[in-house]
């Protein structure tokens, strides 16, 4: 409880056994990490530009994004934006969840976003872009 809110202790519990013998000092020692973050954006990049236009783009909102192989996920915001605190240092992947992507729109980045992240470190601009399918008109004629 009296840890810097970006420090943690890795592993899966933080738990150890001790053997205290009376008279004897022991010592028990827990490996710490400093934590990172995570930011990026979905968005339609309607311009084609590869940077996201408030103007312009539509920010995609309510698409999951999640960390492998941890598991993490999240939502991206109304802007489109999207958060991961606290995430251990390690090689990780940020994905898009396509199933929560509206039929409208197409992926044109990639799926999945691999980078090594260090201890303290806050990573930004791991975007994924999108662009409007295009609109398919079906013409019946008459016989």
């Amino acid at each position: 409880s009296r840890l810097p809110l970006d420090m943690a202790v890795r592993g899966d519990a933080p738990v150890q056994v001790v053997t205290v013998n009376s008279l004897k000092t022991s010592t028990v020692e827990f490996p710490m990490v400093t934590t990172s973050k995570i930011k990026g954006m979905l968005y339609v990049d309607v311009d084609k530009n590869g940077v996201y236009d408030k103007k312009i783009d539509a920010a995609l909102q309510n698409v999951r994004v999640y960390l492998v192989p941890i598991g993490k996920d999240t939502l991206t915001f109304s802007d489109g934006s999207y958060y991961f605190d606290y995430v251990y240092p390690g090689e990780h992947e940020v994905a898009v969840d396509l199933g929560t992507v509206a039929p409208d729109y197409k992926l044109t980045s990639s799926e999945k976003i691999k980078t090594p992240l260090q201890g303290g470190q806050t990573l930004t601009d791991l975007d994924f872009l999108f662009s409007p399918k295009p609109i398919v008109i079906e013409h019946f004629g008459r016989k």
